[in-house]
């Protein structure tokens, strides 16, 4: 049981990584996003599009750090740098394509995840979590964290394991941010 939860975190985290923002749909999402920078900014209008940023930029901006996060005291050599970023445009690649495949399953499943979280409801949390889970085991997620471990040394696999770690811990927790990396 142990073990599935690690899978799902890392799965979750090379899901972060490897899409990001990309797939996502610039609805209701993208606006909620786009609301709560805009909040944080003090800006109450949305502003111009350049003032905002292109959404690839910030989809590469999150990429980054979610890779720095991930990869965070695994000091990769130049040619594990490359087969990384290999691995990850091939899993980009295959999850663009479930995703299309997958498109309105998944929104909905969020969308009921998302709405359960409101409500507040531990039952009706536990079974949109549950299917959202279900879902994402169909995704080609695993694969691309097989692949990366592979090229690992030990020493590395244990640095990037303890990251996912702690990133999978974030995500189960809502995201909530404690410290930044390399604080407290």
């Amino acid at each position: 049981m142990k073990t599935r939860f690690w899978q799902i975190g890392l799965t979750c985290a090379v899901v972060v990584v490897g899409s990001a923002v990309a797939t996502a749909d610039p609805g209701e999402a993208g606006e909620k996003a786009e609301r709560r920078e805009r909040k944080e900014r003090g800006d109450g209008e949305k502003g111009d599009r350049a003032e905002r940023g292109d959404r690839g930029e910030r989809a590469e901006r999150m990429r980054q750090r979610m890779f720095d996060r991930m990869f965070r005291d695994v000091e990769l050599t130049p040619e594990q740098r490359t087969q990384v970023d290999e691995i990850l445009e091939r899993g980009r690649a295959a999850r663009r394509a479930w995703m299309e495949e997958h498109r309105e399953e998944a929104h909905e499943a969020m969308r009921a995840l998302r709405e359960a979280r409101e409500s507040g409801d531990e039952d009706r949390i536990g079974e949109a979590r549950d299917r959202v889970r279900k879902l994402m085991t169909t995704a080609p997620f695993q694969e691309t964290a097989d692949e990366v471990r592979a090229i690992l040394t030990d020493q590395q696999r244990e640095a990037f394991d303890r990251n996912v770690a702690k990133m999978r811990t974030r995500m189960e927790e809502g995201g909530k941010r404690g410290p930044r990396d390399g604080e407290g």
